[in-house]
């Protein structure tokens, strides 16, 4: 960004007036060569320190929602997916994580989807992860998943025995940049504001079911006739 040069140039120029300051010093008041120094050695640097960060984070923002738009236009490949052995390649990439946390996975017979892999991957990705990442820590972690198979949709849920979510922040959990209760997980929030994008390119819904302290349930459909593209509930 534009920004991030302005501040580096600064940064260069002002170690260049810093240099050329130190031979007039000598001839200074005490207290202008301690409001100098103070200027120059600590004020303008962290300065410069405080615009480079907010840059870098800007930047992260604008690059998460140009992703959200993109998951919204990419063209799906559509192909049979065996919904079992998706979900447990996802779960192997959780493996070591599950493992620190004595995390004990039951997944349930899944019935296969025609959706895109890798948006079914992005989906169960950031849904295991988070079920894994906000586990409560007075308790082993139980994660079940879980699909019912209707007429003209798959449903999957997610349900994990962890932290939970307030009622008052259930409808905010898919904002994007929107992350509620504590925050000790990095992230910028965006992951499930990216599960409903891809979730609705496949004719379905996303919803969440949750008890502070008492664990949560995250639930979304797959439309079988992608062609439709009508969202079921």
């Amino acid at each position: 960004m534009n920004i991030k040069g302005f501040a580096a140039e600064l940064h260069t120029a002002c170690a260049t007036v810093q240099e050329g300051v130190q031979a007039v010093l000598p001839y200074l008041e005490t207290r202008q060569r301690a409001d100098l120094t103070l200027a120059l050695e600590r004020d303008v640097p962290e300065a410069l320190v405080f615009i480079d960060a907010s840059a870098t984070r800007m930047d992260t923002l604008i690059q998460a929602l140009l992703q959200l738009s993109r998951l919204g236009r990419r063209e799906l490949d559509v192909e049979l997916i065996a919904m079992d052995t998706l979900v447990k390649e996802v779960l192997q990439a959780l493996e070591y994580q599950m493992a620190q946390r004595h995390v004990r996975v039951s997944v349930a017979d899944l019935p296969p989807v025609t959706a895109d892999r890798t948006a079914m991957e992005q989906i169960f990705s950031n849904l295991l992860s988070n079920a894994v990442n906000y586990l409560a820590a007075d308790r082993p972690g139980e994660v079940v998943i879980t699909a019912e198979r209707h007429p003209e949709y798959t449903t999957f849920h997610v349900q994990d025995n962890g932290r939970g979510i307030a009622a008052e922040d259930v409808p905010k959990v898919f904002e994007p940049f929107r992350r509620v209760g504590k925050q000790d997980t990095a992230g910028e929030g965006m992951g499930l504001a990216y599960v409903q994008a891809l979730v609705r390119r496949h004719g379905g819904t996303v919803w969440c079911r949750s008890t502070l302290r008492g664990g949560t349930t995250f639930s979304f459909t797959i439309a079988h006739d992608l062609a439709q593209g009508e969202p079921h509930a």
